[in-house]
């Protein structure tokens, strides 16, 4: 908040952040424990919801700091700008530094004279060799409004970095101890350094900014007006409704102040419900607004993230934990307090407009108990997607009432318009993502002992389309996997820093292997099965009994960070690499170093794999893969890639090696002579990177996983995509692995899920491929014979519901957005629209168009 928004005839500012001599500023513990800190030069952060004061604080500690004698520059990251590149994003803030210190013909100097060095490095160097020279004794940045960074079309990770090297730094450099930082925002210590392969920020005194107790706000009665002991009742109940909540309890004093006729607890109570509880205050006050987006549209999970919201009402029992990112967001969108380290909804307001309703009806599946509801009332007249223009729509409506009420007539012919309704409901989820719903309709429509199999092709279709998941184990967030050599038992690395063992055979926990103090991001077992290898964000590689659970020996390394860890196919040795490019190679037993090879520091892989024999090593480094020999450390051979390599593997035989990353190339090779046999590409992404590789046992399939959260299958020799698994929601690091027999794919993913799929093998129905690119939407006909499918390769096919023979073809330019497209109720007849809004009908027996016209809008209805 940078704006001031008061009126001189008002006590209260209820936006913007105070003016130092502001009447209505309340004095809490953060005031004094801020200054505090900032005087005995700790970093110090400031990071909690919107609306709760942190730039007030900041203007107010800034004022105090600079009469004692302190240099002070306040550095507002949405004053610099977000369409800009890193270069100018870092001069920017070098310029406001200059600016408020009187330096900045010098710092600007020094920035052109220095345009060899990278932006970050110009930055710390300029604060380091002008700055602190030019400003004796004490100074303090504050970096306010640091969420701003997330719009910016370049990571800040690094600035972040640089922030905790100064830090860091002090116990080298004295000078240093005289430069502090101060960082206000909405977001947590993990926000600041996102990517996982970076230690996390870990430095710096954190300052709570709570509520307003009742002492604290007592000055506030002074501007309302009233008779001291009136006034003192009025706040009293306002604070019963805000529980202190700045803005809040600032929005409703205010209210009060300028409406003279409330001098009750009712009054204050009437006001309370027209300012935040009628339909029009929640869609217009800013922090119901502020609460209700970061709640609905954060990256959480929103069904997890609701079902804990409700918990909350209900009285349940949830623990405060900084490491869950579900809390995370409650706690940043405001919702929520902290008492005693358990979590309770934060005021009486929050609890009123954010209520049970409210959460049924944001929940994900809203919108299907509401079509189910609409089904059972016997609304069956939607074939698909409905509705282009009003004047068609008029005509199709009554038509398809009229075929309504014929089909109630006779349960079988309702069972028929209810099939194709969901089928064409299928096909709208299958195209747009929404798993759950898509499931649910297909297991609905399979054919109970008795009753008439009314599946056709569109099924099958849609079944073979849609993920197999046959489990989903909710467990912490994943980022490594590794299953035992018999199969049986299945090793996850999480970000809670621990092992979980699951038994495969009944998918529950055997046991937790705790120790590490960062996020455990390899894990591997031995060949015997009898020991596990663990590698972790906190520079150490464990070994545990795998029986037992019990930790065999834990080894500290100089690495940034253990990310990758096998061990050989005899289990005499293991290799481990860390962020810094150096590769080792032990003693499995007495952990004894064989040799240790430096490599160019980059993105490691996970996992590291040997090849089948043992004789050699591969390991991912930038734009390349490394053969290396693994008796002598002695590199082989390089593999050039397009972008940078995150993800490798050899194949059973040891024929093969895949090798995978960004650019959306994943590539087979001959690791003997370097040939390349195969490039495989996703279809429709032109810049997706491969997470992770598996070959199947027998070496005939591919598993891989992507930044679209998507598992895919391909064929090995020829590269074909045969399946696409959809379900899991983020894609920092998805590891895969298959099962043993090769039946099932599983794959682990920081949404806090290890999902299960099922191989799609012998199935009756094959797949058919009509389109050489991606679907964007397909429809079924209301007697179910014929289906027709939007292709993102520019074509329109129609075929058999029954058989998937093409009945015929045609060539279009669709938009980019999920283009409407529907049969007639009379089956005759298609209707879709294709690029610049234009309506297109065909008539199906002479695949011809028979009419065309442009509209200015297109909407989209199920009914």
């Amino acid at each position: 908040m940078t704006t001031t928004e008061k009126n001189t005839d008002s006590f209260y500012v209820t936006g913007g952040t105070l003016r130092r001599d502001a009447a209505c500023y309340v004095q809490r513990k953060a005031d004094q424990a801020l200054y505090d800190g900032l005087m005995q030069s700790n970093f110090c952060y400031v990071l909690t919801s919107r609306q709760m004061g942190k730039s007030s604080l900041m203007v107010r500690t800034a004022a105090r700091l600079r009469e004692d004698g302190v240099h002070v520059a306040v550095l507002d990251l949405t004053s610099i700008g977000q369409n800009l590149n890193a270069e100018q994003w870092y001069d920017g803030l070098l310029s406001r530094v200059g600016q408020q210190f009187q330096l900045e013909d010098e710092l600007e100097e020094f920035w052109l004279n220095h345009a060899r060095l990278s932006p970050l490095l110009r930055w710390m160097k300029a604060i380091r060799e002008v700055v602190l020279p030019r400003c004796a004794g004490r100074i303090v940045l504050f970096v306010d409004e640091i969420d701003a960074v997330r719009s910016l079309p370049f990571s800040t990770d690094e600035f972040f970095a640089a922030i905790r090297e100064l830090y860091n730094r002090r116990t080298e450099d004295t000078e240093l101890e005289r430069l502090t930082f101060c960082l206000l925002g909405v977001a947590s210590p993990s926000d600041l350094i996102r990517d996982t392969r970076t230690t996390p920020f870990n430095i710096g005194h954190r300052i709570e900014l709570n509520d307003f107790t009742d002492d604290e706000a007592a000055p506030l009665s002074q501007g309302l007006g009233r008779e001291h002991k009136t006034a003192a009742k009025l706040l009293k109940r306002i604070l019963y409704w805000t529980g202190g909540h700045p803005y809040l309890t600032q929005r409703l004093c205010q209210a009060t102040a300028e409406d003279k006729h409330i001098n009750d607890a009712a009054g204050i109570d009437r006001l309370c419900e027209e300012l935040f509880f009628t339909t029009r205050a929640r869609e217009r006050d800013d922090n119901l607004l502020f609460v209700r987006e970061r709640m609905l549209k954060s990256e959480a999970d929103r069904a997890a993230l609701l079902d804990l919201y409700k918990k909350l009402r209900d009285d349940k029992r949830v623990k405060d934990d900084e490491t869950n990112p579900l809390i995370s967001v409650l706690r940043l969108s405001g919702i929520t307090r902290v008492a005693e380290g358990l979590l309770y909804v934060r005021n009486r307001i929050y609890y009123r407009v954010f209520d049970r309703e409210w959460v049924l009806a944001n929940l994900p599946d809203a919108e299907v108990q509401r079509q189910r509801a609409a089904y059972r009332r016997g609304l069956l007249r939607a074939a698909a997607v409905a509705a282009v223009i009003v004047a068609v729509l008029g005509v199709l409506s009554f038509v398809a009432v009229q075929q309504r009420n014929r089909a109630v007539q006779s349960e079988q012919a309702n069972r028929k318009s209810l099939y194709t309704a969901q089928m064409n409901m299928a096909g709208q989820d299958w195209v747009s993502g929404g798993i759950g719903r898509l499931h649910e309709l297909l297991n609905a429509n399979i054919p109970t002992q008795g009753q008439e199999d009314l599946r056709g092709f569109e099924w099958f279709y849609l079944w073979r389309g849609a993920n197999r998941e046959s489990l989903k184990l909710k467990t912490s967030q994943v980022f490594s996997l590794a299953l035992s050599p018999d199969g049986k038992k299945l090793a996850a690395g999480d970000g809670a820093f621990n092992v979980t063992i699951w038994d495969t055979a009944t998918w529950k926990p055997l046991r937790t292997l705790t120790g590490h103090k960062m996020t455990v991001i390899s894990v591997a077992f031995s060949p015997d099965g009898k020991t596990i290898a663990s590698g972790s964000f906190d520079r150490t590689f464990r070994l545990w009994n795998a029986e037992t659970g019990q930790e065999i020996a834990t080894v500290e390394d100089d690495s940034e960070v253990i990310d990758s860890i096998g061990f050989s196919p005899d289990g005499q040795r293991l290799a481990t690499a860390g962020a810094n490019g150096r590769v080792k190679m032990l003693e499995a037993e007495t952990l004894k170093e064989i040799w240790v090879r430096q490599l160019t520091p980059g993105f490691g892989i996970m996992p590291m794999p040997f090849s089948p024999d043992g004789k050699r090593l591969v390991i991912g480094r930038n734009y390349k893969a490394t053969l290396l020999d693994a008796a002598t450390g002695k590199e082989i051979r390089d593999f050039q890639m397009p972008d940078f390599v995150n993800a490798v593997r050899f194949s059973p035989d040891g024929k093969r090696l895949a090798l995978g990353g960004g650019g959306n190339v994943l590539k087979i090779v001959d690791p003997e002579n370097g040939k390349e046999q195969l490039t495989i590409k996703v279809p429709n992404l032109e810049s997706a990177y491969f997470i992770g590789i598996a070959f199947s046992p027998d070496g005939k399939l591919i598993a891989s996983s992507g930044e679209d959260c998507a598992i895919r299958l391909w064929d090995a020799l020829s590269g074909r995509e045969l399946q696409i698994f959809k379900g899991h929601e983020s894609h920092a690091m998805i590891p895969v692995v298959f099962s043993r027999d090769g039946k099932r794919i599983i794959s682990g993913s920081p949404d806090s899920t290890i999902r299960v799929w099922d191989v799609p093998l012998n199935q009756k129905i094959e797949r058919i491929d009509w389109h050489t690119a991606g679907v964007n939407n397909i429809a079924i006909s209301p007697d179910a014979k014929w289906i027709a499918s939007l292709g993102k390769d520019g074509k329109m096919i129609v075929g058999s519901a029954s058989t998937g023979e093409v009945k015929f073809s045609l060539e279009d330019q669709f938009p980019d957005w999920i283009p409407p497209v529907a049969f007639t109720p009379d089956n005759k007849r298609l209707i879709y629209v294709a690029q610049n809004n234009a309506v297109k009908t065909i008539d199906i027996d002479s695949a011809k168009v028979i009419r065309s016209f442009n509209i200015k809008a297109v909407s989209i209805q199920v009914a």
